[in-house]
C-alpha cells in the first residue's frame, strides 16, 4: 500500500497559493505607489485580482488535499481489511491442518478412517515389530464397519426403517471400539520402540484393546442375530423380547466398560 501523498497535488497549488498571498500582500503594502501610478481603479483591480487568486488556489489546494486524504484513508482501510482476510485465511488453514492430525470430526466423534490410517502409519514408521498385534485392531474396526453396513442393508431390504434406532446402538458400539484403539495409538505416540519397557507398554495396551473389542464385537453380533430373528419371525413378542434383551446387554456392556454412571438409553422404535 502506498500511504504517501502525491506531493505534486499539494505542492503545486500550495506554491501558487503562496505566490498569490505574496502578491496580495504586495498590493496592500504598495497602496500608495499603485494609486499614484495606476489610480484608485487600478489599485482595486489589482487587489481584487489578488484576492481572486488567493481564493482560487486556496480552494484548489483544499480540494486536491482533501481528495488525497480520502484516497489515503480508503487505501488504509482496504489494506487493513486485506490483512484481516489473510489472517483469517491463515487461521482457517491452520485449523484444517490441525483437523488432519486429529482423530475427531467436527461433531466430536471418533472417525474410524483416521484411526485406521494412524495405525497403519504408526506400524510403518515405528512399530513394525508389533505389526501383527496392531493389525488385529485394524481388522476389528473394519469388522465393526461391516456389521453396521449389514444392519443398514437388513433394515432396508426388510422394509424395517422404523428400527433405524438400532443403528444408533451400533454407532455407540463403534465409538467404544474406536476409543479403545485411540488409547493404543496414544501409547504408540509416546512410547519408545527402542526400549523393552516401551514395547511392552504398547503390546499390553494392544492386547487389552483386542480383548475388550472382541467382547464388544461378539455382543454386537448377538444383537444382529436377535434383530434378524425378530424380522424373520415377523415381529412376534418372543422375538421382540429377545431383541430387547440383547440390545440391553450390548448397551450395558458398553456403559459398564466406559464407566458411565447412567447408561445411555436408546429405545428401539417398533
Amino acid at each position: 500500500m502506498n500511504d504517501k501523498f502525491k506531493l505534486w497535488k499539494i505542492i503545486l497549488p500550495g506554491a501558487f497559493l503562496m505566490l498569490s498571498l505574496i502578491f496580495k500582500a504586495a498590493v496592500s503594502f504598495g497602496y500608495d505607489d499603485i494609486v499614484i501610478n495606476l489610480g484608485i481603479r487600478g489599485y482595486h483591480v489589482l487587489s481584487g485580482s489578488a484576492l481572486v487568486l488567493v481564493i482560487l488556489f486556496l480552494v484548489l489546494t483544499a480540494i486536491l488535499g482533501g481528495t488525497e486524504v480520502l484516497r489515503l484513508s480508503k487505501e488504509r482501510k482496504e489494506y487493513a481489511e486485506e490483512v484481516v482476510r489473510r489472517q483469517e485465511a491463515q487461521n482457517n488453514l491452520r485449523l484444517e491442518e490441525n483437523k488432519k492430525g486429529s482423530y475427531l470430526d467436527t461433531s466430536g466423534q471418533l472417525v474410524e478412517r483416521l484411526l485406521r490410517d494412524q495405525l497403519k502409519e504408526g506400524i510403518k514408521l515405528k512399530w513394525r515389530e508389533l505389526e501383527k498385534e496392531l493389525n488385529v485392531l485394524y481388522d476389528q474396526s473394519v469388522k465393526m464397519d461391516m456389521m453396521q453396513e449389514n444392519l443398514a442393508n437388513l433394515l432396508k431390504k426388510n422394509g424395517a426403517e422404523r428400527l433405524d434406532d438400532a443403528e444408533g446402538v451400533l454407532n455407540k458400539a463403534e465409538q467404544y471400539l474406536l476409543q479403545n484403539i485411540r488409547k493404543v495409538l496414544n501409547y504408540m505416540e509416546v512410547c519408545d520402540n527402542d526400549t523393552d519397557e516401551g514395547v511392552k507398554k504398547v503390546k499390553d495396551s494392544a492386547a487389552a484393546c483386542r480383548a475388550e473389542n472382541e467382547n464388544v464385537l461378539k455382543t454386537t453380533s448377538d444383537f444382529l442375530i436377535a434383530m434378524t430373528e425378530y424380522l424373520n419371525e415377523e415381529g412376534t413378542s418372543d422375538g421382540l423380547s429377545s431383541l430387547m434383551e440383547y440390545k440391553d446387554i450390548l448397551l450395558n456392556t458398553l456403559d459398564n466398560k466406559s464407566g458411565s454412571k447412567e447408561p445411555e438409553k436408546i429405545k428401539l422404535t417398533i
